[in-house]
Protein backbone atom coordinates (compact mmCIF):
# COMPACT_ATOMS: atom_id res chain seq x y z
CA UNK A 1 0.00 0.00 0.00
CA UNK A 2 1.14 3.65 -0.60
CA UNK A 3 1.32 5.75 2.08
CA UNK A 4 -1.57 8.52 2.54
CA UNK A 5 -0.10 12.01 2.84
CA UNK A 6 -2.01 13.74 5.10
CA UNK A 7 -1.41 18.06 6.16
CA UNK A 8 -1.42 16.89 9.87
CA UNK A 9 0.60 13.68 10.56
CA UNK A 10 2.58 13.27 13.07
CA UNK A 11 5.64 11.47 12.33
CA UNK A 12 7.11 8.75 14.58
CA UNK A 13 11.01 9.00 14.24
CA UNK A 14 12.43 5.56 13.41
CA UNK A 15 15.85 5.66 13.19
CA UNK A 16 19.31 7.30 13.41
CA UNK A 17 21.28 9.20 10.67
CA UNK A 18 24.47 7.10 10.22
CA UNK A 19 24.47 5.16 7.09
CA UNK A 20 27.87 3.49 5.42
CA UNK A 21 27.78 1.92 2.03
CA UNK A 22 24.78 0.97 0.37
CA UNK A 23 22.64 -0.38 3.26
CA UNK A 24 19.66 1.85 4.26
CA UNK A 25 19.58 4.41 6.52
CA UNK A 26 18.61 2.83 10.14
CA UNK A 27 17.18 4.84 12.40
CA UNK A 28 17.03 5.29 16.17
CA UNK A 29 15.15 6.84 18.53
CA UNK A 30 14.64 10.75 17.76
CA UNK A 31 17.82 12.45 16.86
CA UNK A 32 18.10 14.54 14.39
CA UNK A 33 22.04 16.12 13.64
CA UNK A 34 22.59 19.47 13.06
CA UNK A 35 26.59 19.90 13.48
CA UNK A 36 27.51 18.09 16.16
CA UNK A 37 24.31 18.85 18.07
CA UNK A 38 21.33 16.72 18.92
CA UNK A 39 17.19 17.40 19.64
CA UNK A 40 15.91 16.22 22.68
CA UNK A 41 14.31 12.88 23.00
CA UNK A 42 10.71 13.49 21.60
CA UNK A 43 7.70 11.02 19.88
CA UNK A 44 8.29 12.79 15.95
CA UNK A 45 11.02 14.51 14.17
CA UNK A 46 10.05 18.24 14.93
CA UNK A 47 12.25 21.21 14.02
CA UNK A 48 13.77 22.49 17.72
CA UNK A 49 13.35 25.70 19.26
CA UNK A 50 15.27 28.09 16.87
CA UNK A 51 18.41 29.08 18.76
CA UNK A 52 20.68 31.79 17.30
CA UNK A 53 23.80 29.55 15.74
CA UNK A 54 26.67 30.66 13.75
CA UNK A 55 25.60 29.69 10.38
CA UNK A 56 26.26 26.30 8.99
CA UNK A 57 27.21 25.19 5.38
CA UNK A 58 24.96 23.83 3.33
CA UNK A 59 26.13 22.16 0.11
CA UNK A 60 23.70 22.52 -3.16
CA UNK A 61 24.03 20.37 -6.44
CA UNK A 62 21.64 22.21 -9.06
CA UNK A 63 20.16 20.21 -12.13
CA UNK A 64 21.99 22.80 -14.67
CA UNK A 65 24.56 25.20 -14.95
CA UNK A 66 22.50 28.15 -14.53
CA UNK A 67 23.55 28.45 -10.80
CA UNK A 68 27.23 30.08 -10.00
CA UNK A 69 29.59 28.00 -8.21
CA UNK A 70 30.43 28.44 -4.63
CA UNK A 71 29.35 30.23 -1.58
CA UNK A 72 26.65 32.82 -2.19
CA UNK A 73 27.62 36.07 -1.58
CA UNK A 74 26.30 39.67 -1.37
CA UNK A 75 23.33 40.38 -0.59
CA UNK A 76 21.69 36.91 -0.79
CA UNK A 77 24.59 35.26 0.67
CA UNK A 78 23.37 38.16 3.86
CA UNK A 79 20.11 36.93 3.63
CA UNK A 80 20.83 32.75 4.10
CA UNK A 81 23.09 33.94 7.10
CA UNK A 82 20.18 34.99 8.57
CA UNK A 83 18.48 31.89 7.87
CA UNK A 84 21.72 30.27 9.78
CA UNK A 85 22.96 28.67 6.57
CA UNK A 86 25.86 29.53 4.18
CA UNK A 87 24.50 28.11 1.19
CA UNK A 88 27.82 26.59 -1.33
CA UNK A 89 26.54 25.49 -4.67
CA UNK A 90 28.49 22.57 -6.28
CA UNK A 91 29.64 23.64 -9.97
CA UNK A 92 26.74 21.59 -12.39
CA UNK A 93 28.02 18.98 -15.28
CA UNK A 94 26.24 15.95 -16.51
CA UNK A 95 29.52 13.89 -15.63
CA UNK A 96 29.83 15.35 -11.93
CA UNK A 97 26.38 14.10 -11.86
CA UNK A 98 26.98 10.48 -12.36
CA UNK A 99 29.99 10.64 -10.37
CA UNK A 100 28.09 11.48 -7.33
CA UNK A 101 25.44 9.05 -7.78
CA UNK A 102 28.43 6.47 -8.53
CA UNK A 103 29.88 7.48 -5.67
CA UNK A 104 26.85 8.20 -3.10
CA UNK A 105 29.03 11.25 -1.66
CA UNK A 106 26.00 13.44 -2.30
CA UNK A 107 25.89 17.26 -1.54
CA UNK A 108 23.44 18.15 1.56
CA UNK A 109 20.71 19.23 -1.07
CA UNK A 110 20.84 17.76 -4.48
CA UNK A 111 18.30 17.96 -7.47
CA UNK A 112 17.71 14.90 -9.80
CA UNK A 113 16.01 14.98 -13.35
CA UNK A 114 14.56 11.68 -12.74
CA UNK A 115 14.17 10.88 -16.70
CA UNK A 116 18.15 10.48 -16.06
CA UNK A 117 18.51 8.46 -12.90
CA UNK A 118 16.44 5.76 -10.77
CA UNK A 119 15.01 8.02 -7.94
CA UNK A 120 13.83 5.02 -6.82
CA UNK A 121 16.86 2.78 -6.40
CA UNK A 122 18.23 5.73 -4.98
CA UNK A 123 15.47 5.87 -2.19
CA UNK A 124 15.81 2.47 -1.49
CA UNK A 125 19.86 2.84 -1.12
CA UNK A 126 19.57 5.12 1.67
CA UNK A 127 21.16 7.92 0.26
CA UNK A 128 18.28 10.37 0.40
CA UNK A 129 16.47 10.90 4.11
CA UNK A 130 12.75 9.71 3.64
CA UNK A 131 10.91 13.31 4.01
CA UNK A 132 7.76 11.65 5.31
CA UNK A 133 9.76 11.41 8.66
CA UNK A 134 10.97 15.17 8.56
CA UNK A 135 7.73 16.71 7.58
CA UNK A 136 7.93 18.92 10.34
CA UNK A 137 10.93 20.39 9.33
CA UNK A 138 9.16 20.69 6.00
CA UNK A 139 5.65 23.12 7.02
CA UNK A 140 5.58 25.10 3.74
CA UNK A 141 5.38 21.55 1.76
CA UNK A 142 3.51 19.66 4.49
CA UNK A 143 0.71 22.29 4.61
CA UNK A 144 0.05 23.08 0.93
CA UNK A 145 -2.76 21.52 -0.88
CA UNK A 146 -0.74 21.09 -4.15
CA UNK A 147 2.71 20.42 -3.19
CA UNK A 148 0.80 17.34 -1.45
CA UNK A 149 -0.94 16.29 -4.28
CA UNK A 150 1.95 16.68 -6.09
CA UNK A 151 3.70 14.07 -3.59
CA UNK A 152 0.75 11.52 -4.23
CA UNK A 153 1.54 11.55 -7.81
CA UNK A 154 5.33 11.39 -7.66
CA UNK A 155 4.63 8.25 -4.97
CA UNK A 156 2.77 6.48 -7.61
CA UNK A 157 4.61 6.86 -10.43
CA UNK A 158 7.80 8.47 -9.94
CA UNK A 159 9.36 6.47 -7.21
CA UNK A 160 7.32 3.28 -7.90
CA UNK A 161 8.73 0.38 -6.14
CA UNK A 162 9.37 2.15 -2.44
CA UNK A 163 7.44 3.88 0.38
CA UNK A 164 9.74 5.98 0.77
CA UNK A 165 9.44 9.62 0.12
CA UNK A 166 13.37 10.19 -0.93
CA UNK A 167 12.98 13.23 -3.12
CA UNK A 168 10.19 16.35 -3.66
CA UNK A 169 8.56 17.03 -7.18
CA UNK A 170 9.74 20.82 -8.20
CA UNK A 171 7.74 23.20 -10.30
CA UNK A 172 4.67 22.73 -8.88
CA UNK A 173 1.30 24.98 -9.10
CA UNK A 174 1.17 28.29 -11.08
CA UNK A 175 3.74 29.71 -13.43
CA UNK A 176 2.57 33.20 -13.56
CA UNK A 177 -0.34 35.07 -12.90
CA UNK A 178 -1.53 36.50 -16.72
CA UNK A 179 -3.01 39.73 -16.59
CA UNK A 180 -4.33 39.03 -20.54
CA UNK A 181 -4.59 36.08 -22.08
CA UNK A 182 -2.07 37.08 -25.32
CA UNK A 183 -2.30 34.92 -28.33
CA UNK A 184 -5.39 32.76 -26.98
CA UNK A 185 -7.40 35.64 -28.13
CA UNK A 186 -7.74 37.30 -31.41
CA UNK A 187 -5.65 40.26 -31.14
CA UNK A 188 -6.49 42.67 -33.39
CA UNK A 189 -4.29 45.51 -35.31
CA UNK A 190 -6.29 48.19 -33.37
CA UNK A 191 -5.52 51.17 -34.62
CA UNK A 192 -6.19 49.73 -37.90
CA UNK A 193 -9.98 48.82 -35.98
CA UNK A 194 -10.27 52.19 -34.85
CA UNK A 195 -9.89 53.36 -38.02
CA UNK A 196 -12.59 51.98 -39.70
CA UNK A 197 -14.86 53.00 -36.80
CA UNK A 198 -14.32 50.64 -34.38
CA UNK A 199 -17.75 48.82 -35.37
CA UNK A 200 -19.01 46.10 -32.83
CA UNK A 201 -18.34 42.41 -32.64
CA UNK A 202 -20.67 40.51 -31.14
CA UNK A 203 -20.04 37.17 -32.03
CA UNK A 204 -17.48 35.40 -34.12
CA UNK A 205 -19.03 35.79 -37.36
CA UNK A 206 -19.03 39.61 -36.82
CA UNK A 207 -15.26 39.30 -37.57
CA UNK A 208 -15.37 38.58 -41.05
CA UNK A 209 -17.36 42.00 -41.83
CA UNK A 210 -14.68 43.14 -39.53
CA UNK A 211 -11.42 41.89 -41.67
CA UNK A 212 -12.94 42.91 -45.02
CA UNK A 213 -13.02 46.31 -43.65
CA UNK A 214 -9.55 46.30 -41.97
CA UNK A 215 -8.20 44.62 -45.11
CA UNK A 216 -9.57 47.36 -47.35
CA UNK A 217 -8.07 50.16 -45.27
CA UNK A 218 -4.62 48.36 -45.17
CA UNK A 219 -4.21 46.23 -48.14
CA UNK A 220 -0.70 46.11 -47.98
CA UNK A 221 1.90 46.35 -45.19
CA UNK A 222 4.67 48.74 -45.35
CA UNK A 223 7.58 46.05 -46.11
CA UNK A 224 5.32 44.89 -49.08
CA UNK A 225 3.45 42.07 -48.05
CA UNK A 226 -0.12 41.67 -48.62
CA UNK A 227 -2.72 42.34 -45.46
CA UNK A 228 -4.61 38.83 -44.10
CA UNK A 229 -6.77 38.23 -40.88
CA UNK A 230 -5.38 35.08 -40.49
CA UNK A 231 -2.30 32.71 -41.66
CA UNK A 232 -1.69 28.99 -40.91
CA UNK A 233 1.21 26.71 -41.42
CA UNK A 234 1.86 23.04 -41.51
CA UNK A 235 5.17 22.44 -40.27
CA UNK A 236 3.67 20.65 -36.77
CA UNK A 237 0.77 18.68 -38.62
CA UNK A 238 2.36 15.83 -39.10
CA UNK A 239 3.86 15.36 -35.32
CA UNK A 240 0.99 16.30 -33.61
CA UNK A 241 -1.22 13.99 -35.15
CA UNK A 242 -4.12 16.80 -36.15
CA UNK A 243 -4.95 19.46 -37.88
CA UNK A 244 -3.14 22.44 -35.57
CA UNK A 245 -4.90 25.64 -37.01
CA UNK A 246 -8.29 24.41 -35.79
CA UNK A 247 -6.83 25.90 -32.16
CA UNK A 248 -7.40 29.36 -33.53
CA UNK A 249 -11.30 28.79 -33.13
CA UNK A 250 -11.20 25.68 -30.67
CA UNK A 251 -9.12 28.39 -27.43
CA UNK A 252 -11.78 31.30 -28.26
CA UNK A 253 -14.55 29.29 -27.98
CA UNK A 254 -14.15 27.01 -24.77
CA UNK A 255 -12.27 23.91 -25.97
CA UNK A 256 -9.18 22.42 -25.24
CA UNK A 257 -7.35 19.81 -27.89
CA UNK A 258 -5.66 18.17 -25.47
CA UNK A 259 -7.06 15.14 -27.01
CA UNK A 260 -7.33 16.15 -31.09
CA UNK A 261 -5.50 13.30 -31.74
CA UNK A 262 -7.60 11.32 -30.96
CA UNK A 263 -10.68 13.34 -32.47
CA UNK A 264 -12.14 14.13 -29.52
CA UNK A 265 -12.36 18.10 -27.85
CA UNK A 266 -12.73 19.15 -24.55
CA UNK A 267 -15.71 21.59 -23.69
CA UNK A 268 -14.75 23.60 -20.96
CA UNK A 269 -18.42 24.52 -20.57
CA UNK A 270 -19.66 21.18 -19.24
CA UNK A 271 -16.54 19.30 -19.30
CA UNK A 272 -17.30 16.89 -21.25
CA UNK A 273 -15.73 16.04 -24.29
CA UNK A 274 -16.99 16.18 -28.09
CA UNK A 275 -16.16 13.83 -31.02
CA UNK A 276 -14.63 15.94 -33.53
CA UNK A 277 -16.85 14.34 -36.60
CA UNK A 278 -20.01 15.61 -34.94
CA UNK A 279 -21.97 17.28 -38.03
CA UNK A 280 -22.59 20.29 -35.57
CA UNK A 281 -19.65 20.33 -34.17
CA UNK A 282 -17.27 22.60 -32.96
CA UNK A 283 -14.60 21.07 -35.44
CA UNK A 284 -16.78 21.44 -38.05
CA UNK A 285 -18.19 24.71 -37.23
CA UNK A 286 -14.22 26.04 -37.40
CA UNK A 287 -13.24 24.90 -40.26
CA UNK A 288 -16.59 26.33 -41.82
CA UNK A 289 -15.40 29.67 -40.34
CA UNK A 290 -12.03 29.25 -41.75
CA UNK A 291 -12.78 28.47 -44.83
CA UNK A 292 -15.25 31.50 -45.21
CA UNK A 293 -12.08 33.62 -44.42
CA UNK A 294 -10.19 32.29 -47.56
CA UNK A 295 -13.30 32.75 -49.82
CA UNK A 296 -13.40 36.59 -48.35
CA UNK A 297 -9.78 36.33 -49.20
CA UNK A 298 -8.49 36.74 -45.69
CA UNK A 299 -6.53 33.62 -44.93
CA UNK A 300 -3.26 33.83 -46.48
CA UNK A 301 -3.51 31.06 -49.66
CA UNK A 302 0.05 30.22 -49.09
CA UNK A 303 -0.39 29.36 -45.15
CA UNK A 304 0.12 24.90 -46.60
CA UNK A 305 3.54 25.83 -47.65
CA UNK A 306 4.88 28.01 -44.19
CA UNK A 307 6.20 26.53 -41.34
CA UNK A 308 5.47 28.37 -37.67
CA UNK A 309 8.28 30.63 -37.65
CA UNK A 310 7.34 32.19 -41.17
CA UNK A 311 4.27 33.03 -39.42
CA UNK A 312 5.50 34.51 -36.50
CA UNK A 313 7.48 36.78 -38.68
CA UNK A 314 4.72 37.82 -40.81
CA UNK A 315 2.12 38.41 -37.48
CA UNK A 316 4.78 39.46 -34.79
CA UNK A 317 8.05 40.54 -36.04
CA UNK A 318 6.85 42.53 -39.15
CA UNK A 319 3.28 43.39 -37.66
CA UNK A 320 1.68 42.79 -41.34
CA UNK A 321 -1.13 41.11 -40.22
CA UNK A 322 -4.69 42.47 -39.56
CA UNK A 323 -4.74 39.81 -36.83
CA UNK A 324 -3.02 37.50 -34.05
CA UNK A 325 -4.35 34.19 -33.10
CA UNK A 326 -3.96 31.41 -30.73
CA UNK A 327 -1.32 29.66 -32.93
CA UNK A 328 0.53 32.44 -33.78
CA UNK A 329 0.87 35.18 -30.93
CA UNK A 330 0.44 38.83 -31.29
CA UNK A 331 1.00 40.99 -28.45
CA UNK A 332 0.33 44.71 -27.51
CA UNK A 333 3.80 45.80 -27.78
CA UNK A 334 3.00 46.32 -31.88
CA UNK A 335 0.03 47.19 -31.64
CA UNK A 336 -2.41 44.41 -31.15
CA UNK A 337 -5.25 44.16 -28.48
CA UNK A 338 -7.61 41.56 -27.74
CA UNK A 339 -11.68 41.93 -29.07
CA UNK A 340 -13.96 40.89 -26.45
CA UNK A 341 -18.05 39.59 -27.16
CA UNK A 342 -20.20 38.96 -24.72
CA UNK A 343 -20.38 34.56 -24.64
CA UNK A 344 -16.12 34.21 -25.39
CA UNK A 345 -14.56 31.86 -23.92
CA UNK A 346 -10.98 31.86 -23.57
CA UNK A 347 -8.90 28.79 -23.02
CA UNK A 348 -5.53 30.04 -21.60
CA UNK A 349 -4.18 26.75 -19.98
CA UNK A 350 -0.64 25.66 -19.45
CA UNK A 351 0.43 28.06 -16.55
CA UNK A 352 -0.54 25.59 -13.68
CA UNK A 353 1.56 22.29 -13.33
CA UNK A 354 -0.67 20.05 -10.88
CA UNK A 355 2.36 17.77 -10.82
CA UNK A 356 5.56 19.80 -11.03
CA UNK A 357 8.11 19.00 -14.14
CA UNK A 358 11.16 16.32 -14.11
CA UNK A 359 12.91 17.70 -11.56
CA UNK A 360 12.98 16.60 -8.12
CA UNK A 361 14.80 17.70 -4.80
CA UNK A 362 16.05 15.25 -1.94
CA UNK A 363 18.46 15.98 0.93
CA UNK A 364 21.70 13.32 1.83
CA UNK A 365 20.86 10.69 4.34
CA UNK A 366 25.03 11.34 5.35
CA UNK A 367 24.45 14.87 5.67
CA UNK A 368 25.96 16.37 9.05
CA UNK A 369 23.81 19.62 8.64
CA UNK A 370 20.60 17.81 8.76
CA UNK A 371 18.05 20.98 9.74
CA UNK A 372 20.05 23.35 7.78
CA UNK A 373 19.67 21.33 4.45
CA UNK A 374 15.66 20.48 5.39
CA UNK A 375 15.59 24.32 6.04
CA UNK A 376 16.91 25.36 3.10
CA UNK A 377 14.22 22.51 1.01
CA UNK A 378 11.68 24.78 2.63
CA UNK A 379 12.99 28.14 2.24
CA UNK A 380 12.98 27.14 -1.35
CA UNK A 381 9.35 26.21 -1.22
CA UNK A 382 8.39 29.31 0.66
CA UNK A 383 6.86 32.20 -1.67
CA UNK A 384 7.33 34.55 1.04
CA UNK A 385 11.23 33.38 1.64
CA UNK A 386 11.39 32.91 -2.36
CA UNK A 387 10.00 36.80 -2.89
CA UNK A 388 13.52 38.10 -1.24
CA UNK A 389 15.45 35.73 -3.20
CA UNK A 390 13.94 36.29 -6.42
CA UNK A 391 13.52 40.43 -6.05
CA UNK A 392 15.95 41.28 -3.08
CA UNK A 393 15.75 42.77 0.01
CA UNK A 394 13.74 46.11 1.25
CA UNK A 395 13.96 49.22 -0.13
CA UNK A 396 16.12 48.02 -3.53
CA UNK A 397 13.88 47.05 -5.86
CA UNK A 398 10.64 47.02 -3.79
CA UNK A 399 9.40 48.92 -0.52
CA UNK A 400 6.55 48.35 1.54
CA UNK A 401 3.48 50.78 0.22
CA UNK A 402 1.06 53.01 2.22
CA UNK A 403 -1.46 49.59 2.79
CA UNK A 404 1.58 47.59 3.65
CA UNK A 405 1.89 45.62 0.49
CA UNK A 406 4.96 45.68 -1.26
CA UNK A 407 4.82 47.56 -4.76
CA UNK A 408 8.07 48.35 -6.76
CA UNK A 409 10.58 51.09 -6.35
CA UNK A 410 11.68 53.35 -9.37
CA UNK A 411 14.60 50.73 -9.34
CA UNK A 412 12.17 47.57 -9.62
CA UNK A 413 10.52 49.40 -12.34
CA UNK A 414 13.49 50.50 -14.28
CA UNK A 415 14.69 46.58 -13.70
CA UNK A 416 11.53 44.74 -14.90
CA UNK A 417 9.59 46.76 -16.33
CA UNK A 418 12.17 48.60 -18.64
CA UNK A 419 14.98 45.77 -18.57
CA UNK A 420 17.50 47.65 -17.31
CA UNK A 421 20.76 46.63 -15.17
CA UNK A 422 20.63 48.24 -11.62
CA UNK A 423 23.01 47.42 -8.49
CA UNK A 424 21.72 46.39 -5.47
CA UNK A 425 24.11 47.30 -2.67
CA UNK A 426 26.48 47.92 -5.01
CA UNK A 427 26.08 44.63 -6.82
CA UNK A 428 24.97 44.15 -10.45
CA UNK A 429 21.27 42.33 -9.44
CA UNK A 430 21.01 39.24 -11.44
CA UNK A 431 18.49 36.53 -10.99
CA UNK A 432 19.48 33.90 -8.64
CA UNK A 433 17.94 30.90 -11.18
CA UNK A 434 17.71 28.36 -8.77
CA UNK A 435 15.17 25.50 -9.64
CA UNK A 436 11.79 26.22 -8.07
CA UNK A 437 9.83 24.14 -5.56
CA UNK A 438 6.54 25.66 -5.97
CA UNK A 439 6.41 28.02 -9.38
CA UNK A 440 6.94 31.71 -9.65
CA UNK A 441 3.44 32.67 -9.61
CA UNK A 442 2.79 30.90 -6.29
CA UNK A 443 0.83 33.56 -4.01
CA UNK A 444 2.92 35.31 -1.00
CA UNK A 445 0.98 36.17 2.02
CA UNK A 446 0.58 39.52 0.46
CA UNK A 447 -1.45 38.05 -2.36
CA UNK A 448 1.25 38.61 -4.96
CA UNK A 449 3.35 36.17 -6.84
CA UNK A 450 6.65 36.04 -5.03
CA UNK A 451 8.91 36.86 -8.73
CA UNK A 452 7.76 40.72 -8.81
CA UNK A 453 8.63 39.93 -12.97
CA UNK A 454 4.91 38.23 -12.72
CA UNK A 455 2.98 41.46 -10.88
CA UNK A 456 0.29 42.82 -12.83
CA UNK A 457 1.79 46.18 -12.60
CA UNK A 458 5.25 44.77 -14.52
CA UNK A 459 2.54 43.29 -17.34
CA UNK A 460 0.51 46.19 -17.26
CA UNK A 461 3.22 48.97 -17.30
CA UNK A 462 5.29 47.26 -20.19
CA UNK A 463 2.54 47.51 -22.27
CA UNK A 464 0.93 50.73 -20.97
CA UNK A 465 1.16 52.70 -24.70
CA UNK A 466 -1.63 54.99 -25.47
CA UNK A 467 -3.22 52.10 -27.77
CA UNK A 468 -3.57 50.28 -24.17
CA UNK A 469 -5.05 53.13 -22.85
CA UNK A 470 -7.47 53.83 -25.66
CA UNK A 471 -8.76 49.70 -25.55
CA UNK A 472 -9.03 50.12 -21.95
CA UNK A 473 -11.57 52.99 -23.16
CA UNK A 474 -13.20 51.86 -25.05
CA UNK A 475 -14.20 48.67 -23.03
CA UNK A 476 -14.98 50.95 -20.00
CA UNK A 477 -11.58 49.33 -17.88
CA UNK A 478 -10.00 51.11 -15.28
CA UNK A 479 -6.43 51.10 -14.79
CA UNK A 480 -5.79 47.92 -13.25
CA UNK A 481 -8.12 45.61 -14.86
CA UNK A 482 -7.28 44.25 -18.20
CA UNK A 483 -8.54 41.29 -20.51
CA UNK A 484 -9.33 38.74 -18.13
CA UNK A 485 -11.81 41.25 -15.80
CA UNK A 486 -13.53 41.26 -19.55
CA UNK A 487 -13.71 37.50 -19.53
CA UNK A 488 -14.65 36.60 -15.66
CA UNK A 489 -15.50 33.17 -15.15
CA UNK A 490 -14.97 32.54 -19.07
CA UNK A 491 -11.61 32.72 -19.06
CA UNK A 492 -10.47 29.66 -17.92
CA UNK A 493 -6.97 28.98 -16.92
CA UNK A 494 -7.29 25.35 -15.53
CA UNK A 495 -8.84 23.11 -17.91
CA UNK A 496 -10.56 19.52 -16.59
CA UNK A 497 -8.53 17.02 -19.12
CA UNK A 498 -5.04 19.29 -18.31
CA UNK A 499 -3.55 15.93 -16.85
CA UNK A 500 -5.84 13.31 -17.90
CA UNK A 501 -3.32 11.85 -20.78
CA UNK A 502 -0.68 11.41 -17.80
CA UNK A 503 -3.00 8.90 -16.27
CA UNK A 504 -4.96 7.47 -19.68
CA UNK A 505 -3.96 3.94 -20.72
CA UNK A 506 -2.20 3.98 -23.77
CA UNK A 507 -3.25 2.94 -27.10
CA UNK A 508 -1.72 -1.17 -28.54
CA UNK A 509 0.05 -0.73 -31.47
CA UNK A 510 -2.49 -1.99 -33.59
CA UNK A 511 -4.87 0.80 -32.43
CA UNK A 512 -1.72 3.22 -32.81
CA UNK A 513 -1.68 2.34 -36.41
CA UNK A 514 -5.52 2.68 -36.98
CA UNK A 515 -4.92 5.99 -35.38
CA UNK A 516 -2.28 7.04 -37.30
CA UNK A 517 -3.93 6.37 -40.65
CA UNK A 518 -7.29 8.27 -39.39
CA UNK A 519 -5.62 10.91 -38.37
CA UNK A 520 -3.71 11.66 -41.82
CA UNK A 521 -7.21 11.44 -43.63
CA UNK A 522 -8.48 14.39 -41.37
CA UNK A 523 -5.61 16.33 -41.39
CA UNK A 524 -5.32 16.49 -45.33
CA UNK A 525 -8.98 16.64 -45.47
CA UNK A 526 -9.38 19.65 -42.98
CA UNK A 527 -6.57 21.63 -45.25
CA UNK A 528 -8.27 20.46 -48.14
CA UNK A 529 -11.89 22.28 -46.39
CA UNK A 530 -10.24 25.36 -45.44
CA UNK A 531 -9.06 26.26 -49.01
CA UNK A 532 -13.02 24.94 -51.02
CA UNK A 533 -13.90 27.05 -53.38
CA UNK A 534 -17.69 26.86 -52.53
CA UNK A 535 -19.79 25.23 -49.89
CA UNK A 536 -20.75 21.83 -51.89
CA UNK A 537 -17.24 20.92 -51.93
CA UNK A 538 -16.47 21.83 -48.43
CA UNK A 539 -19.54 19.42 -47.21
CA UNK A 540 -18.26 16.55 -50.54
CA UNK A 541 -14.93 17.36 -48.36
CA UNK A 542 -16.34 16.76 -45.40
CA UNK A 543 -18.51 13.73 -45.62
CA UNK A 544 -15.80 11.95 -47.99
CA UNK A 545 -13.33 12.42 -44.70
CA UNK A 546 -16.10 11.29 -42.06
CA UNK A 547 -16.95 8.08 -44.34
CA UNK A 548 -13.43 7.90 -44.43
CA UNK A 549 -12.57 7.70 -41.03
CA UNK A 550 -15.57 5.60 -39.90
CA UNK A 551 -14.59 2.73 -41.89
CA UNK A 552 -11.41 2.44 -40.14
CA UNK A 553 -12.97 2.26 -36.90
CA UNK A 554 -12.79 5.46 -35.67
CA UNK A 555 -15.73 5.64 -33.58
CA UNK A 556 -14.61 2.55 -31.71
CA UNK A 557 -11.57 3.92 -31.55
CA UNK A 558 -12.92 7.07 -29.58
CA UNK A 559 -15.04 5.06 -27.35
CA UNK A 560 -11.95 2.94 -26.14
CA UNK A 561 -10.48 6.25 -25.57
CA UNK A 562 -13.16 7.92 -23.63
CA UNK A 563 -13.35 4.64 -21.35
CA UNK A 564 -9.16 5.25 -21.03
CA UNK A 565 -10.08 8.98 -20.10
CA UNK A 566 -12.86 8.19 -17.55
CA UNK A 567 -10.98 5.80 -15.70
CA UNK A 568 -7.78 8.36 -15.75
CA UNK A 569 -10.00 11.24 -14.38
CA UNK A 570 -10.77 8.30 -11.40
CA UNK A 571 -7.63 7.82 -10.74
CA UNK A 572 -6.59 11.39 -11.08
CA UNK A 573 -9.38 11.90 -8.31
CA UNK A 574 -7.94 9.23 -6.02
CA UNK A 575 -4.62 11.52 -5.91
CA UNK A 576 -6.10 15.04 -5.29
CA UNK A 577 -6.71 15.98 -2.07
Amino acid sequence: MKRIISLFLTFVMVGSLAACGDTATQASESSVTNTSETTATSESTKPTEEVKKDPVTVTLFHSNGNLTSGPVGGWLGEYFAEQGIILDIWPYSADKFNAILASGEYPDVMFFNYTTCDLSSITESGYLLDLYDYMDYLPVIRDSESMQNAIAYAQEYVLTGTEKLGAIPCRVGMNGTPVNTGGDAIMLNWELYEKIGSPKITCLEDTIDVFKKMQAEWPQAENGLKTYAMHLYSDVDVASGAFVGINNVLRISGYTSTELHHFLVGNTANNEFEYILEDDGIYKYGLKYINTLYKEGLLDPDSLTYDRQTVINIVDTEASALAGWSNVPAYETKGYMPVYYDGMRVIDTGSFSAYGGTSYVGVSAKSKNIEAALKVVNLLADPDSMFIVKNGPEGELWEYGADGIPVLTEKGIARYVNGEEVDIKGETFTNFNVMAIQMFGTLTSFDKPYWAAFWPEVSGAGSNTDTMKRWKEFYGLSGEEDFVDLLGDDCVQVAFDDNLNRFAEVPSDEEELLWAAAQDVIVQASWKMVYAESDAEFEKLWDDAVAECEELGVEELVEARLKALDAAAEIEASLTK
